[in-house]
């Protein structure tokens, strides 16, 4: 499976990044490429299939592979799992190198913190 470009955002609670995924969609981005991960939130599709193609990569959880194989490099890896660990969430923002730049000038210009970007 060929995995895209991403831009990750750290929220913190489930009501955050649910806000988050409405101004996105308010700002015309499609829902089908936004995703929620934590502890206690239901995987959406893009990640369940990640999770199902993940294999045991030394030293990363089941998470983390599933990370891997959407492009997130190792030490991005870690640092995601010790948020989400720590009961915040990440929503991931997922597409083409221009959707996944204007979802961070979005985010950025609205204030939101840690907002990342990971290229393929």
């Amino acid at each position: 499976m060929a995995w895209e470009n991403s831009c990750i955002t750290v929220c913190n609670d489930h009501f955050q990044a649910e806000a988050i995924v409405y101004l996105l969609q308010k700002k015309g981005f499609d829902a089908n490429k936004l995703s929620i991960v934590g502890n206690d939130y239901p995987c959406e599709e893009y990640l369940l299939a990640a999770l199902e193609d993940a294999v045991a990569i030394d030293g990363l959880s089941t998470l983390g592979a599933a990370l891997y194989n959407i492009a997130i490099p190792e030490d991005s890896i870690i640092r995601y799992e010790a948020v989400i660990g720590s009961g915040c969430y990440l929503l991931v923002v997922h597409g083409n190198q221009d959707e996944v730049e204007q979802a961070c000038d979005v985010l950025t210009g609205e204030g939101v913190r840690d907002v990342t970007i990971h290229l393929r």
